[in-house]
């Protein structure tokens, strides 16, 4: 583990092992070591050096911000058993191009369910009443960035098109308001172009 710590630093809170920044050592191909149960927000932001980074299944949650403004940043491997990757996770990085998503994710975008959560909702909300509402689900994630999806060129999903359709689709489509984009969804029974050409606003005469 000491080369890992060397790349890593990072806290133990009882079992688990988050990382919370990194070290001028760390690779350009990065692999996360199994074991490793989480990574913090902004933990390898403006991360220069990394241009691909794999995620094992063992990390529960990806951040707020975790990999945000990673400039090289081309190819994101994320294994099967990571559940939740947060707002921004990997916002701001204009090389990313391919990502790998696997079936066992259940959240892409949404702001942390914890006291970060309730933290950035006293900047959003008005009363506790609508931080509760807001948790519960009544309200709009008011981050539902995770990815910059209109610029990926191709997605590797663990699951089949009709889940990926299902679950994803209106999601990217929601988030890539405004954008065009254009990629290829690679399914465990097949592969499928995404192309989706956000509608255009017609200017209006001022009278």
């Amino acid at each position: 583990m000491k080369d890992e710590e060397n790349v890593f630093p990072r806290y133990l809170n009882e079992s688990r092992a988050v990382i919370t920044g990194f070290n001028f050592g760390i690779p350009k191909n990065l692999e996360i070591p199994d074991g490793i149960c989480g990574i913090a927000s902004d933990a390898l932001r403006e991360c220069h050096l990394l241009e691909s980074v794999t995620i094992p299944g063992t990390v529960y949650d990806i951040g707020i911000g975790a990999f945000r403004c990673c400039a090289r940043l081309k190819q994101v491997k994320i294994c099967e058993g990571v559940t939740e990757i947060y707002s921004s996770a990997f916002a701001d990085c204009p090389a990313l191009k391919i990502i790998t998503i696997p079936a066992s994710l259940r959240v892409i975008g949404r702001m942390r369910p914890d006291h970060e959560r309730r933290d950035l909702l006293k900047h959003h909300v008005s009363s506790l009443a609508e931080a509760e509402e807001y948790q519960t689900g009544k309200y709009e994630p008011l981050f539902s960035r995770a990815f910059d999806f209109f610029q990926l060129k191709e997605v590797y999903y663990g699951g089949t098109k009709a889940q990926w359709q299902e679950t994803w689709q209106d999601h990217i489509r929601r988030t890539c308001s405004g954008y065009d984009y254009d990629m290829v969804i690679h399914c465990t029974d097949g592969d499928y172009a995404d192309v989706f050409e956000a509608p255009k606003l017609t200017p209006q005469r001022i009278q």
